[in-house]
């Protein structure tokens, strides 16, 4: 039997329900993923005060891609987020002498990161508001409960939502739910700070506050009932589309942002713009991370990024280089960045495999084409119980890639190759960017489970 595991450096890991009702792990998932990369940047930043020998040399990026690893290991209980120190010195072959006070406090500093709270600022309307958490307070109960069983914790007023409950169990629920309503206006109106309103009302829930998970549990309690209507609506849509075009263009170029901004980063650092060098690094990387979703929701063009990033930072034209542009190529090209799989000693079922999923991925294809005004595929349907020569133009698709993806096993080829040779399969001599992203994410169909495909922070707006 193949095992096959898309390598990745960040894994999103939303457990898809079969209905379209939001579940603690599409929440803590969301959330946590939407934190990450200013986690990792206050571990970084926390790090560097102590000056931790064999840590200062080892590479930047691949201290992140475990801290990815990290994240996904604390929310799936693989671990526990007091062993993260352990984990990390054991992965990055470090002398256990650093495990000190302050490398724990680092650690801390990057899981608790990962459940930082939104500030909702002021709000006009706080009837409205009001009625927001009373109308979702039975789906946050929910989540918070199965967050208290997940993560086995207990706390007083998480007993399971039951229609037949008791009148007393009702009660607690009905005085927790007006708690959370007065907790959360106060923060709104008065000068309470948001982590004195999440502190008072996790204090409600577990009495003392002594796990970690206990705060995180009502971060992902709290993000639910506040949650803004449009990330509400994508949670939903990625609990019950199908997999399709924008959950793997978005599962791709999701998960490599990260090495993406990285390498934007390292690339303008050789051109010495002194604007930009001033500049927050944190502020780049939100534009960067709008430019990700302009670039496959087509608003913007891959070779229009120079021009729009400049316009972002409200700088001049004039350090539109060819180096600069060569930049912004290395971001855009990164994040649709793929990976060998593994595969095992089987290569007859890998074969049997990718002719299954033929279908699906050249579906997925055609539709990138559409999207993103390539050359033309054959429209008609395609069959995997009907690859005879009386369909000889699809049947000859689906040999030739099967052909190629049958070299990924060799140690001759790169997977970069592989890509190439797709690519010139499909489109021949097109130059066009998406030519090779759309083989990116064709490629990312064929070699990936399903259980990551159907894994989405929600769809990004495809504006044709």
């Amino acid at each position: 039997m193949i095992y096959l595991r898309f390598q990745t450096i960040l894994s999103i890991g939303l457990i898809v329900s079969t209905s379209a009702e939001i579940n603690l792990d599409q929440v803590i998932n969301y959330l946590s993923s939407k934190n990450l990369p200013k986690a990792q940047i206050a571990f970084h930043n926390c790090i560097a005060k102590f000056n931790v020998k064999g840590l200062e040399q080892t590479n930047y990026e691949e201290i992140n891609t475990f801290l990815c690893k990290l994240r996904d290991n604390i929310i799936s209980r693989e671990m526990d987020p007091n062993e993260m120190s352990q984990k990390l010195v054991e992965y990055l072959k470090l002398d256990k002498s650093i495990i000190t006070k302050h490398f724990d406090k680092c650690c801390t500093d990057f899981h608790s990161r990962l459940f930082t709270l939104e500030n909702l600022g002021k709000s006009d309307n706080l009837e409205t508001f009001a009625q927001q958490i009373y109308t979702r307070f039975d789906g946050a109960y929910k989540i918070l409960q199965d967050c208290v069983d997940t993560y086995s914790l207990s706390g007083y007023y998480t007993q399971p939502i039951n229609r037949y409950e008791t009148h007393r169990e009702r009660d607690k629920k009905h005085k927790f739910c007006i708690r959370t309503a007065e907790f959360t206006i106060k923060f709104i109106t008065s000068d309470y700070t948001l982590n004195e309103v999440a502190s008072a009302l996790a204090k409600n829930i577990f009495s003392i506050l002594e796990k970690p998970f206990e705060k995180y549990c009502f971060a992902v309690y709290y993000t639910y009932l506040v949650l803004d209507d449009s990330v509400l609506t994508g949670l939903i849509q990625s609990a019950s589309a199908e997999i399709n075009l924008d959950r793997v263009i978005n599962y791709l170029s999701t998960t490599n942002l990260p090495k993406a901004q990285d390498a934007f980063h390292n690339c303008i650092a050789n051109l010495n713009i002194k604007r930009l060098e001033k500049m927050n690094y944190e502020e780049i990387n939100k534009i960067l991370y709008k430019l990700r979703d302009d670039l496959i929701s087509r608003k913007i063009e891959p070779n229009e990024m120079s021009q729009k990033l400049v316009e972002f930072l409200k700088l001049d034209k004039s350090i539109i280089t060819k180096k600069f542009n060569e930049c912004c190529t290395i971001f855009h090209s990164r994040l649709f960045a793929v990976e060998k799989p593994q595969i095992s000693d089987n290569l007859e079922t890998f074969k049997e495999l990718l002719k299954v999923r033929f279908y699906g991925a050249y579906k997925i294809l055609q539709d990138c084409i559409d999207m993103y005004s390539l050359v033309e595929l054959d429209k008609s349907e395609i069959n995997f119980y009907e690859t005879t020569k009386s369909n000889s133009k699809q049947y000859n698709s689906q040999k030739s890639t099967i052909n190629i993806m049958m070299n990924i096993n060799s140690v001759d080829y790169t997977v970069d190759r592989v890509i190439d040779q797709l690519k010139f399969s499909y489109f021949g001599d097109v130059e066009k960017p998406f030519a090779m992203y759309c083989c990116a994410v064709h490629y990312t169909y064929l070699v990936s489970d399903d259980s990551n495909l159907k894994q989405s922070l929600g769809t990004s707006d495809r504006s044709q």
